[in-house]
């Protein structure tokens, strides 16, 4: 008997697809404001990278309330 061997797909995890998500919205605010529209402001580098460290220090108040 001949086994059928599936083959596995390899997911992405969920922290890949955030920083996707993160570097596609650095990229649309940079081209936005490129554009001319007003109140957008371009991401720079240092913007995208600290974003999950700024994004955890605002929650940390919030977390400590509860």
């Amino acid at each position: 008997m001949a086994e059928t061997k599936k083959k596995k797909r390899a997911s992405l995890s969920s922290f890949t697809i955030l920083l996707i998500i993160l570097v596609a919205l650095a990229i649309i605010t940079v081209i936005m404001s490129a554009m001319g529209v007003e109140g957008v402001e371009g991401a720079t580098l240092s913007g995208v990278l600290t974003a999950p460290v700024a994004g955890f220090s605002d929650a940390l108040p919030v977390c400590l309330f509860v």
